[in-house]
């Protein structure tokens, strides 16, 4: 195989790195091809929505840009994200202009919630930061243990207005915004994470629930994030970072021709019986252009990359397919650099 399809494969990867620096692992992910990192937070932090002290007072806006600095050192143009949601997690903590809460963004107008929005994206791209991993455009009807908590509100057109001001602000203020989890998990009574979580919907039904991702896709979102959980609708049921029939919904139907983001790729619901470098294959195979790794996941890059470097040369997944997934994305963070 050749060089180049190496560093087109190491493009499609979105690895997490819990820490923020550029450390033996990152650069030599960077060195071979990739171009884009998610500087994460611990289980504590996501759930608590509480960044850790310690990581207040050592990530200062500073240390920001040169961790920023070095990648783009190594690789060029990068795409770095952090997750930044209305009432979830913020990433950035204080560097940053804020979102509204949950109960501002109710209480406020679309104009004002593009404009903070709008706010943030640009002091986060003053510090490096050019994709936002949101909005969360799901909204639930029934359990889900997954997203409790971390939905826009359970009113359908609620969801839509925020979504669309959200993702007009962020776009407008030089971040790729990221709507997910398509097409949606109205009912998930498992946490996909760590469960083989499924949601029981037809695709009719998921259709009744698909305005706020079609108001983020209208409204420029650069990429899409597809769900973890495993879909009744499809057949055979699969999660939907695997399945070949949501990809096609997404970009057919829904007319979306931006980059194609997986949730995590050794989320159980998505892996399954699989090993990670079957499901980074699959999730290839299916049509995605992106695929998210954990902190886990980040030592298994190197087999990941020779199982897709296999699968090419079986005629499983195509050169060119790659080429133009990894050409999307250079884009993406040429644009945006």
């Amino acid at each position: 195989m050749t060089t180049q399809l190496r560093r087109d494969i190491h493009a499609l990867f979105l690895p997490i790195f819990p820490e923020l620096e550029i450390d033996s692992s990152a650069s030599r992910f960077l060195e071979s091809g990739g171009i884009s990192l998610l500087f994460g937070e611990t289980r504590e932090e996501y759930v608590s929505r509480i960044i850790d002290a310690r990581r207040v007072a050592e990530e200062t806006a500073d240390r920001w840009r040169k961790t920023v600095a070095q990648a783009r050192s190594i690789a060029g143009p990068v795409l770095v994200a952090v997750d930044a949601e209305i009432g979830g997690i913020e990433r950035l903590h204080r560097l940053v202009t804020s979102l509204p809460s949950l109960e501002e963004a109710h209480r406020s107008t679309s104009e004002a919630i593009e404009a903070r929005s709008k706010a943030s994206a640009v002091s986060a791209r003053n510090l490096g930061v050019n994709v936002f991993l949101s909005p969360v455009a799901d909204v639930l009807v029934g359990p889900n243990p997954w997203l409790e908590g971390r939905t826009l509100s359970d009113d359908i057109g609620e969801v839509t207005r925020i979504v669309s001001a959200f993702v007009k602000g962020v776009q407008d203020g030089g971040v790729a915004a990221t709507v997910k989890h398509f097409p949606g998990h109205p009912i998930c009574a498992l946490d996909p994470a760590v469960d083989e979580g499924e949601v029981p919907h037809s695709l009719e039904e998921l259709r009744t629930f698909s305005a706020p991702f079609r108001a983020g896709i209208e409204a420029g979102s650069d990429v899409v994030m597809m769900g973890p959980a495993i879909f009744k609708a499809t057949t055979p049921p699969t999660a939907a970072s695997h399945s070949a029939e949501l990809i096609s919904l997404l970009k057919g139907e829904f007319g979306f021709g931006g980059v194609v983001l997986t949730d995590d790729l050794d989320w159980k619901a998505t892996i399954r019986d699989m090993t990670i470098e079957q499901s980074a294959v699959k999730a290839l195979a299916a049509g995605a252009d992106w695929m998210l790794v954990s902190a886990n996941g980040v030592p298994h890059i190197t087999s990941m990359v020779r199982a897709i470097e296999l699968a090419v040369q079986h005629g499983a997944l195509s050169a060119d397919q790659i080429a133009a997934s990894a050409s999307k994305l250079r884009t993406l963070a040429l644009r945006l650099t």
